[in-house]
């Protein structure tokens, strides 16, 4: 069943190569821009854990089977990509894989954006999180999850700090009103 896990796991990672191919801020459409390595920790971070997680599954023998947590963590992960690509698909023009305020930037605050501040982030975490409970290890779950959300909460931070630069009060108080990853919660 790893081959299940395996072939998503690819999937998810073309689709993060076609993402910042396609989605990255082109020059002369750039009012401001300051990622501080973020995506680039992402870069690492994201492969790393998944590579971990491999390894992990094959020097242990684990078998992986078919079974309730499998399948629950399949369903997360599929979840998680929904939410990511609809956050992204919401934003249009204004989503950059590159931490960037674009010239005809608006602050978006509707739809997933009327709950949770940065969704596609929500979707990307839950990406893995399901992979995770998937190959049913709670030690590889609960250590690889924290591993990725210090990368997004680092791309959260910096994101944040250019939003608030850009667009002040009216970003401050959209934060009140929402929460950073988790409706209604966090």
């Amino acid at each position: 069943m790893e081959t299940i896990i395996y072939v998503w796991l690819c999937i998810l990672c073309i689709s993060e190569v076609f993402l910042s191919i396609q989605k990255k801020s082109k020059p002369g459409a750039v009012k401001k821009s300051n990622d501080r390595f973020s995506l680039l920790i992402l870069w690492l971070v994201i492969p790393a854990c998944i590579s971990a997680s491999i390894v992990y599954i094959e020097v242990s023998d684990l078998e992986v089977s078919i079974n309730a947590p499998f399948v629950f963590g399949l369903i997360i992960s599929f979840l998680g990509s929904l939410i990511r690509w609809t956050a992204i698909a919401h934003l249009k023009d204004a989503f950059t894989v590159d931490v960037s305020i674009l010239e005809a930037h608006s602050l978006v605050s509707t739809g997933m954006y009327s709950y949770v501040r940065h969704p596609s982030y929500s979707g990307l975490f839950l990406n893995y999180f399901g992979i995770w409970i998937a190959f049913q290890n709670v030690y590889l779950t609960i250590g690889l999850s924290l591993v990725i959300l210090a990368g997004i909460h680092y791309r959260i931070y910096v994101e944040e700090q250019i939003l608030v630069a850009e667009f002040g009060e009216e970003y401050e108080t959209y934060k009140q009103l929402t929460k950073k990853l988790l409706p209604f919660i966090y």
